[in-house]
């Protein structure tokens, strides 16, 4: 390492002499990082690695790692209607007054995040940094594109997208909608919340094995409680989405037995939720035909 000392100056009505002690490492001591194939995943949220960016290092001009201190971020969002109508962000953060709720929020949120800072989580299963995914949207766009112009928009090298697995993506905020903090209040940040279900049990915090703990039909069991004054799970009981009568798929005669029972409470769950969270019961139908393109009837 380089080391250059610091001092202590004070010149009275003549500005600050003074300088931090400053170190940077040697390109001798650069060669071993590199020998020890260190890359992004190592390295946590706030602390971005000289290492990265070589062109910024030598002998001559050398640079400290750059790093941004957690509590220097916003992790408290309020969120409006974005004014621009062509844009396909529909919401966008605004500005706000601290209240002593925020300040709450901020706080616990705060210390989350530096827990994340320690922790290291990652996939146990990996080979590589990143899981790949089928690219849904772009899927149905490409069925989209085949009825109406009878060829892909996606050429199949694009219909899958990856999603990084390192240390760098754990940053968490909360965020809420509509200039309204009684509106969303979501968690959003870490790479484990965007990966598929079938890659969650093979997480790990600091090297040890974790479990995900499910709530079955967690919206329609609050709505029993909150507006039926029903404890469902004791006085009703079974899957909250298994309605014999409902049957989806009644055009499609090759759906029979599981797998038409299974679909039926997959549309059925998709249905409620967006009967809850859409505007009107016209928007939550849309919702549920474009979902599956005309395979509901």
């Amino acid at each position: 390492m380089d080391v250059v000392d610091g001092f202590y100056k004070y010149n009275r009505g003549f500005g600050e002499d003074s300088r931090i002690s400053r170190m940077w490492p040697t390109l001798k001591l650069i060669e071993h990082f590199k020998e020890a194939d260190l890359n992004k995943f190592y390295f946590t949220d706030g602390l971005y690695s000289a290492i990265s960016i070589p062109e910024r290092l030598s002998n001559a001009v050398a640079a400290a790692p750059e790093f941004r201190d957690i509590e220097d971020s916003e992790c408290i969002i309020l969120k409006d209607k974005n004014p621009d109508p062509t844009s396909s962000v529909k919401q966008v953060p605004i500005d706000y007054r601290d209240t002593r709720n925020t300040k709450r929020m901020r706080k616990e949120l705060t210390a989350y995040n530096a827990l994340l800072v320690r922790s290291h989580i990652d996939l146990g299963s990996l080979t590589k940094a990143y899981v790949e995914v089928r690219h849904q949207s772009r899927i149905r766009e490409n069925k989209k594109s085949q009825k109406l112009h009878g060829k892909d928009k996606w050429a199949p090298s694009k219909l899958f997208k990856r999603i990084p697995v390192n240390q760098s993506i754990k940053f968490t905020t909360r965020q809420f909608a509509n200039a309204s903090w009684k509106q969303g209040g979501r968690f959003y940040g870490g790479w484990w919340q965007r990966i598929p279900s079938e890659h969650r049990p093979d997480i790990r915090i600091n090297n040890t094995p974790t479990i995900e703990v499910d709530y079955s039909g967690h919206h329609p069991v609050l709505l029993y409680a909150a507006v039926a004054h029903i404890n469902y799970w004791s006085e009703i009981g079974g899957d909250v989405y298994d309605i014999p009568k409902a049957d989806f798929f009644r055009s499609n005669l090759d759906l029979k037995g599981k797998a038409r029972k299974a679909a039926n409470r997959q549309c059925l769950k998709y249905l409620v939720l967006m009967l809850i969270n859409a505007k009107s019961e016209e928007d939550a139908f849309g919702g549920l035909q474009a979902a599956y393109q005309g395979t509901a009837s």
